[in-house]
């Protein structure tokens, strides 16, 4: 019944440490946005820090505070997807607002910036071609795109993520050997 406890106990803190992580994220994104930097990708580089420190301390921090200092490498994983989950979401909804309201130019700036980089690696590229990507670019880099990528993009790295992170950070309880 304890266990069951603790298993429930996990969305809360999930939850908070994906409202910091998303918190953190977004205002990173809006610091690279108001210097102009907002389109390069060094920019986004930059945020992967932020999700393996967050992620690190999160997850160490439920283990020894929520587990009484041990957690499997399942639930390790387990806990840091779930951060992953709430931080996609609520990323996903600033990406939305943010290409919908607060910066609409930047899908014509990112879709323009891929057109250049696709016609200088293939200076060969036809008109249908060029076409073709600038319709798909177009609906990536759309408000709904972005909430997808954003949602999914930011689940996936959390998972892969604590995929390593896990194994630094588990520990077996030497009682339940």
């Amino acid at each position: 019944m304890e266990n069951e406890t603790k298993q429930q106990g996990m969305l809360k803190p999930a939850l908070q440490y994906g409202l910091i992580l998303s918190l953190a994220l977004i205002m990173l994104s809006l610091i690279f946005y108001l210097i102009g930097e907002g389109t390069n990708k060094w920019a986004s580089w930059l945020s992967y820090p932020l999700f393996i420190g967050i992620l690190v301390f999160s997850i160490i921090k439920h283990r020894d505070e929520e587990n009484d200092g041990f957690i499997t490498y399942g639930k390790s994983l387990g806990f840091g997807t779930l951060i992953g989950v709430f931080t996609g979401i609520i990323y996903a909804v600033y990406a939305f607002i943010f290409f919908k309201f607060i910066a609409p130019e930047l899908q014509d700036i990112l879709v323009t910036n891929v057109i250049i980089a696709a016609e200088t690696y293939s200076p060969n590229m036809t008109i249908e071609q060029i076409d073709f990507l600038t319709g798909i670019y177009g609906k990536l880099f759309s408000p709904i795109g972005q909430f997808i990528v954003s949602l999914f993009g930011k689940i996936f790295l959390c998972f892969v993520f604590s995929l390593i992170i896990s194994i630094f950070t588990k520990k077996k309880n030497p009682e339940l050997l």
